[in-house]
C-alpha cells in the first residue's frame, strides 16, 4: 500500500488538526500567505482567532516583507517556502501538536556573505474585554493571558492562552490599544511604535491598564538570532490553549497524549499521525485512486475527532 503521507500531500490544502477537538480548518482563509495562524480555528465548536503570528525584523528593527512560494500540505504539517529576501531564505512549517498546542517551526538560513542579526516576534492580539489589568502573565518561559469564547448558541468557554518559543524568550510585552482593524501587520501594532533600533526587543511588562477596557490587547514574545554566512537559525513557536473543562473532561486530552520525545514539533506532528495511520485497517487496489479516497477517509474523521 502507498505511503498515506505521499497519497495525500497536496498544494492546496491546509486543515491542520491532532484529533483532540483544535481544529485549524478555515473555509476561506485570508491570511494563509502571513505567517502562522491569523484565520479562525475551533476549539469543539467554540470559534478562534487569531492564534499568532510571527513578524521578522533585521537589526535596524526594519521589516522583512515574506512572500510564500509554493506550499506542502500534508495531514501532519503545513510545510510553506518563502522567497529569498536580503539573502535570508526561509521555510515555516505549521502544525496542530496533541494538547491543544499550535505550532510554528522556522529553519532560516543566511546565503549572504557577512553575519546577519533578525529579530523573530511572535504575537497576537486578544478582545480588551477579555483581558483585564492583572490578568497577564509571564512565567520566565510562557506568556499567558484570558480568553472567552461564545459558539452559534449563545454558550461560552474561558480559555487560557499560552505563547513560548522553545529555547528561550529574550523579551516579551502586552499592550492595550484603541481598536482598529485587526490585522497581521506588525506596523500596525503598538510594539512597532515602541521598537529601539539600537537594542530591540519588547518592553518585558504589560500595559493592559487604562481608562477604557475596550479595544484591543497586543501579546508578543521576542528573540534575537545571529546567523553567519551560510548558517542556518531555527526557531519554533508554540501556541498552546487551554480550556477551563470540568475535571473529567480536562483530563481525557493529558491522558490521551503521554509526552513524546521528538526532534522537532514537525517530528511529533508527524509521529503522532504515523501512530494514528498505524491503528488503522490497510486497504489495497491497483486503482490508485480508491487507495487515495481510503485514505482521505480516515483523515477526515481523525481531522474532526474529539
Amino acid at each position: 500500500m502507498s505511503d498515506p503521507f505521499d497519497l495525500l500531500a497536496r498544494g492546496d490544502k491546509w486543515q491542520l488538526s491532532a484529533g483532540e477537538g483544535l481544529v485549524f480548518a478555515p473555509p476561506f482563509p485570508l491570511w494563509l500567505d502571513v505567517p502562522g495562524f491569523w484565520d479562525e480555528a475551533h476549539l469543539f465548536e467554540y470559534p478562534l482567532r487569531p492564534l499568532f503570528t510571527v513578524t521578522w525584523l533585521d537589526a535596524a528593527g526594519a521589516e522583512l516583507r515574506l512572500v510564500p512560494g509554493s506550499r506542502r500540505w500534508t495531514p501532519a504539517a503545513l510545510e510553506v517556502p518563502y522567497q529569498r529576501v536580503l539573502g535570508i531564505e526561509a521555510v515555516e512549517t505549521r502544525m496542530v501538536l496533541p494538547g491543544f498546542v499550535v505550532g510554528s517551526e522556522w529553519a532560516v538560513r543566511n546565503s549572504g556573505a557577512a553575519p546577519v542579526v533578525l529579530h523573530a516576534v511572535a504575537w497576537t492580539t486578544a478582545p480588551g474585554e477579555d483581558v483585564s489589568e492583572g490578568s497577564v502573565g509571564w512565567s520566565g518561559v510562557e506568556l499567558s493571558w484570558p480568553r472567552r469564547v461564545v459558539d452559534r448558541k449563545g454558550q461560552a468557554l474561558d480559555l487560557m492562552l499560552k505563547l513560548a518559543l522553545a529555547r528561550g524568550t529574550e523579551t516579551w510585552g502586552a499592550v492595550r490599544a484603541q481598536a482598529t482593524a485587526d490585522l497581521p501587520r506588525f506596523h500596525l501594532t503598538p510594539f512597532w511604535d515602541r521598537w529601539d533600533p539600537r537594542h530591540g526587543g519588547l518592553a518585558c511588562r504589560g500595559d493592559v491598564g487604562g481608562i477604557d477596557a475596550a479595544g484591543l490587547v497586543y501579546l508578543g514574545v521576542h528573540r534575537a538570532l545571529e546567523i553567519p554566512p551560510g548558517g542556518v537559525a531555527r526557531l519554533a513557536v508554540a501556541l498552546r490553549v487551554e480550556p477551563d473543562l470540568p475535571r473529567r473532561a480536562a483530563s481525557r486530552p493529558a491522558e490521551a497524549t503521554a509526552p513524546r520525545r521528538a526532534s522537532s514539533f514537525a517530528a511529533a506532528s508527524r509521529a503522532s499521525w504515523d501512530e494514528y495511520l498505524g491503528t488503522l485497517p490497510t486497504f489495497r487496489c491497483s486503482d490508485p485512486y480508491f487507495e487515495r479516497y481510503w485514505a482521505y477517509r480516515w483523515f477526515g474523521l481523525r481531522l474532526n475527532g474529539i
